[in-house]
């Protein structure tokens, strides 16, 4: 395996090592992410996502897996796998997830419709919430955010679906790091 391959590789497990261990993402692991919503007079909506500074630190992480300027990051794994010591399992599964993982943002979730012109895909309240207010202040996606924060019990709505988006990411990071130990060790990856 060229050196670069692996390095990026050890950098990209421990970097997903890393957000397995953070305390937002073992809590929402082992408890799940709950939605309550009372109709009714007032009409409610809670969710039991953890202290915001905890999904702060997970965004930084993730970050560095999802943005094309990080050594880490899907795109540049992918530019990887023309190393001949590859195992061709793992460059399909690679690929299969990559491709799954902007299947998935790409597509709606709970919410369907429309915002300003844009569909609320995954994928656009994923960067409005990380390009607009945790991680950036992009103008554009900032405006939405701020937007967003005045809808009341409909923010809680789509603030749950954020952190929803971003546990899906966590969780193929690191499906995609384990994968990456077994090829590091020689061993065959198994996958369906």
């Amino acid at each position: 395996m060229k050196d670069k391959t692996r390095e990026t590789f050890e950098l990209f497990i421990e970097k997903a090592n890393l957000l397995e261990e953070k305390t937002f993402v073992k809590n929402s692991i082992a408890n799940g992410l709950n939605l309550n919503i009372q109709f009714g007079s007032p009409r409610q909506i809670k969710h039991n996502i953890s202290d915001r500074e905890f999904i702060e630190s997970v965004v930084v992480t993730v970050r560095m897996f999802y943005q094309d300027n990080d050594r880490i990051s899907f795109r540049k794994i992918a530019s990887l796998l023309s190393d001949p010591s590859l195992s061709q399992t793992f460059i399909a599964f690679f690929n299969e997830r990559r491709k799954e993982l902007n299947v998935y943002l790409d597509s709606f979730g709970e919410i369907q419709g429309v915002w300003d012109g844009k569909e609320l895909t995954n994928r656009n309240i994923f960067d409005t919430f990380v390009y607009g207010d945790i991680a950036h202040t992009n103008e554009e996606k900032r405006a939405v955010y701020l937007k967003w924060k005045e809808l009341g019990a409909l923010f809680i709505l789509i603030e749950y679906l954020f952190v929803r988006i971003l546990m899906d990411v966590v969780l193929l990071i690191v499906e995609v790091a384990d994968a990456m130990k077994l090829e590091l060790a020689g061993k065959k990856i198994v996958y369906t």
